[in-house]
Protein backbone atom coordinates (compact mmCIF):
# COMPACT_ATOMS: atom_id res chain seq x y z
CA UNK A 1 0.00 0.00 0.00
CA UNK A 2 1.13 3.54 -0.75
CA UNK A 3 0.18 6.34 1.63
CA UNK A 4 0.61 9.96 0.53
CA UNK A 5 -0.52 12.36 3.24
CA UNK A 6 -4.18 11.39 3.77
CA UNK A 7 -4.55 9.47 0.47
CA UNK A 8 -4.07 5.73 -0.04
CA UNK A 9 -3.32 3.63 -3.11
CA UNK A 10 -2.99 -0.10 -3.56
CA UNK A 11 -2.62 -2.64 -6.33
CA UNK A 12 -4.68 -5.47 -4.87
CA UNK A 13 -7.72 -7.45 -5.85
CA UNK A 14 -11.08 -5.72 -5.78
CA UNK A 15 -12.34 -7.67 -2.77
CA UNK A 16 -9.40 -8.59 -0.52
CA UNK A 17 -7.34 -5.62 -1.70
CA UNK A 18 -10.00 -3.14 -0.62
CA UNK A 19 -10.11 -4.65 2.85
CA UNK A 20 -6.43 -3.79 3.20
CA UNK A 21 -6.81 -0.37 1.54
CA UNK A 22 -9.77 0.69 3.68
CA UNK A 23 -8.44 -0.85 6.93
CA UNK A 24 -11.83 -0.65 8.64
CA UNK A 25 -12.74 2.80 7.26
CA UNK A 26 -15.78 3.34 5.02
CA UNK A 27 -16.07 5.57 1.95
CA UNK A 28 -18.33 8.62 1.92
CA UNK A 29 -18.62 8.43 -1.88
CA UNK A 30 -17.69 5.58 -4.22
CA UNK A 31 -17.27 6.24 -7.94
CA UNK A 32 -15.79 3.80 -10.40
CA UNK A 33 -15.53 3.20 -14.11
CA UNK A 34 -14.45 -0.46 -14.32
CA UNK A 35 -13.74 -2.24 -17.59
CA UNK A 36 -16.98 -3.41 -19.19
CA UNK A 37 -18.29 -6.86 -20.02
CA UNK A 38 -15.64 -9.33 -21.24
CA UNK A 39 -12.95 -6.64 -20.84
CA UNK A 40 -13.52 -6.99 -17.09
CA UNK A 41 -12.30 -10.58 -17.32
CA UNK A 42 -9.03 -9.72 -19.04
CA UNK A 43 -8.54 -6.71 -16.75
CA UNK A 44 -8.45 -8.92 -13.67
CA UNK A 45 -6.71 -11.86 -15.34
CA UNK A 46 -3.27 -10.55 -14.42
CA UNK A 47 -4.08 -10.22 -10.74
CA UNK A 48 -5.60 -13.70 -10.48
CA UNK A 49 -2.80 -15.38 -12.47
CA UNK A 50 -4.70 -18.60 -13.10
CA UNK A 51 -5.75 -20.14 -16.41
CA UNK A 52 -9.39 -20.07 -15.38
CA UNK A 53 -10.98 -17.07 -13.76
CA UNK A 54 -14.50 -15.83 -13.05
CA UNK A 55 -16.75 -14.56 -15.82
CA UNK A 56 -17.46 -10.84 -16.06
CA UNK A 57 -20.85 -11.29 -14.35
CA UNK A 58 -19.15 -12.85 -11.30
CA UNK A 59 -16.50 -10.11 -11.21
CA UNK A 60 -19.16 -7.39 -11.51
CA UNK A 61 -21.11 -8.95 -8.62
CA UNK A 62 -17.91 -9.10 -6.53
CA UNK A 63 -17.20 -5.44 -7.35
CA UNK A 64 -20.70 -4.34 -6.35
CA UNK A 65 -20.76 -6.39 -3.14
CA UNK A 66 -17.37 -4.96 -2.21
CA UNK A 67 -18.49 -1.39 -2.91
CA UNK A 68 -21.57 -1.93 -0.76
CA UNK A 69 -19.41 -3.30 2.09
CA UNK A 70 -16.80 -0.52 1.82
CA UNK A 71 -19.18 2.46 1.50
CA UNK A 72 -21.04 4.00 4.43
CA UNK A 73 -24.70 3.01 4.53
CA UNK A 74 -26.89 5.51 2.71
CA UNK A 75 -23.96 7.11 0.88
CA UNK A 76 -23.76 7.24 -2.92
CA UNK A 77 -22.18 4.62 -5.13
CA UNK A 78 -21.68 5.65 -8.77
CA UNK A 79 -20.82 3.03 -11.37
CA UNK A 80 -20.13 3.95 -14.99
CA UNK A 81 -20.71 1.10 -17.40
CA UNK A 82 -21.38 0.64 -21.10
CA UNK A 83 -25.01 0.96 -22.16
CA UNK A 84 -24.90 -2.47 -23.79
CA UNK A 85 -24.72 -4.07 -20.33
CA UNK A 86 -27.45 -1.96 -18.68
CA UNK A 87 -29.73 -4.89 -17.80
CA UNK A 88 -26.77 -6.92 -16.46
CA UNK A 89 -25.64 -3.98 -14.29
CA UNK A 90 -29.11 -3.44 -12.82
CA UNK A 91 -29.72 -7.16 -12.25
CA UNK A 92 -26.32 -7.63 -10.64
CA UNK A 93 -26.88 -4.57 -8.46
CA UNK A 94 -30.14 -6.07 -7.15
CA UNK A 95 -28.33 -9.34 -6.45
CA UNK A 96 -25.62 -7.40 -4.57
CA UNK A 97 -28.23 -5.61 -2.47
CA UNK A 98 -27.71 -2.17 -4.00
CA UNK A 99 -30.71 0.12 -4.32
CA UNK A 100 -30.84 1.72 -7.79
CA UNK A 101 -31.83 5.38 -7.71
CA UNK A 102 -31.25 6.77 -11.20
CA UNK A 103 -29.31 6.22 -14.42
CA UNK A 104 -28.14 9.09 -16.59
CA UNK A 105 -25.85 9.28 -19.59
CA UNK A 106 -22.47 10.82 -20.35
CA UNK A 107 -20.39 10.97 -23.52
CA UNK A 108 -17.02 9.23 -23.84
CA UNK A 109 -15.12 9.07 -27.12
CA UNK A 110 -18.26 10.00 -29.00
CA UNK A 111 -20.46 7.27 -27.48
CA UNK A 112 -23.04 7.33 -24.71
CA UNK A 113 -22.27 5.54 -21.46
CA UNK A 114 -24.54 4.98 -18.47
CA UNK A 115 -23.77 6.32 -15.03
CA UNK A 116 -25.76 4.51 -12.34
CA UNK A 117 -26.39 5.95 -8.88
CA UNK A 118 -27.11 3.52 -6.06
CA UNK A 119 -28.08 3.82 -2.38
CA UNK A 120 -28.49 7.63 -2.02
CA UNK A 121 -30.71 10.30 -3.50
CA UNK A 122 -28.81 12.65 -5.81
CA UNK A 123 -27.77 16.05 -4.49
CA UNK A 124 -28.03 17.32 -8.07
CA UNK A 125 -30.78 17.22 -10.67
CA UNK A 126 -30.00 14.33 -13.07
CA UNK A 127 -32.30 15.96 -15.65
CA UNK A 128 -29.81 18.83 -15.97
CA UNK A 129 -27.09 16.46 -17.22
CA UNK A 130 -27.36 16.44 -20.99
CA UNK A 131 -26.19 13.19 -22.63
CA UNK A 132 -23.61 15.13 -24.65
CA UNK A 133 -21.86 16.19 -21.44
CA UNK A 134 -18.40 14.67 -21.32
CA UNK A 135 -17.97 11.90 -18.75
CA UNK A 136 -15.25 13.68 -16.81
CA UNK A 137 -17.48 16.76 -16.46
CA UNK A 138 -20.33 14.57 -15.22
CA UNK A 139 -18.03 12.93 -12.65
CA UNK A 140 -16.84 16.35 -11.43
CA UNK A 141 -20.42 17.59 -11.07
CA UNK A 142 -21.81 14.58 -9.18
CA UNK A 143 -18.80 14.12 -6.90
CA UNK A 144 -18.77 17.84 -6.05
CA UNK A 145 -22.47 17.63 -5.20
CA UNK A 146 -21.83 14.73 -2.78
CA UNK A 147 -18.38 15.77 -1.51
CA UNK A 148 -17.74 15.76 2.22
CA UNK A 149 -14.60 17.72 3.17
CA UNK A 150 -12.00 15.27 4.54
CA UNK A 151 -14.34 12.42 3.56
CA UNK A 152 -13.17 9.42 1.54
CA UNK A 153 -13.72 8.99 -2.20
CA UNK A 154 -13.17 5.33 -3.10
CA UNK A 155 -12.40 4.00 -6.59
CA UNK A 156 -11.59 0.26 -6.73
CA UNK A 157 -10.56 0.45 -10.42
CA UNK A 158 -8.79 3.81 -10.41
CA UNK A 159 -6.78 3.48 -13.61
CA UNK A 160 -4.69 6.60 -14.13
CA UNK A 161 -6.39 8.46 -11.28
CA UNK A 162 -8.94 10.87 -12.71
CA UNK A 163 -11.11 10.51 -9.61
CA UNK A 164 -8.06 11.24 -7.43
CA UNK A 165 -8.01 14.64 -9.12
CA UNK A 166 -11.69 15.18 -8.40
CA UNK A 167 -11.21 14.14 -4.76
CA UNK A 168 -8.34 16.60 -4.29
CA UNK A 169 -10.35 19.39 -6.02
CA UNK A 170 -13.10 18.80 -3.44
CA UNK A 171 -10.83 18.48 -0.37
CA UNK A 172 -11.58 14.78 -0.03
CA UNK A 173 -9.21 11.91 0.72
CA UNK A 174 -8.73 9.52 -2.19
CA UNK A 175 -8.51 5.76 -1.67
CA UNK A 176 -7.80 4.04 -4.97
CA UNK A 177 -7.06 0.50 -6.07
CA UNK A 178 -5.64 -0.46 -9.47
CA UNK A 179 -4.35 -3.95 -10.32
CA UNK A 180 -2.18 -2.55 -13.14
CA UNK A 181 0.86 -1.06 -11.35
CA UNK A 182 1.90 0.95 -14.42
CA UNK A 183 -1.45 2.74 -14.46
CA UNK A 184 -1.36 3.16 -10.68
CA UNK A 185 1.97 5.00 -11.05
CA UNK A 186 0.14 7.83 -12.87
CA UNK A 187 -2.24 8.21 -9.94
CA UNK A 188 0.62 8.19 -7.44
CA UNK A 189 2.52 10.84 -9.41
CA UNK A 190 -0.54 13.09 -9.58
CA UNK A 191 -1.28 12.81 -5.86
CA UNK A 192 2.35 13.43 -4.90
CA UNK A 193 2.42 16.55 -7.07
CA UNK A 194 -0.94 17.98 -5.92
CA UNK A 195 -1.16 17.04 -2.23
Amino acid sequence: MIEIKNHRLDSGTVSAGLDVLMDGLKADVSYTDPPWGPALESYFYNQIKEPTFPKSSTLLLDLMQTLKAQTKQGQPIFIEYGRKWNSQVLGTAREAGLHHIVTFQATYAGGLHDVHLFNAEPKFDPKTIHPTTKGKDVARLVIKAHAIPAGILLDPCCGKGFFARVAIENQMRFFGNEPNVDRLAFTEKYIRHHS
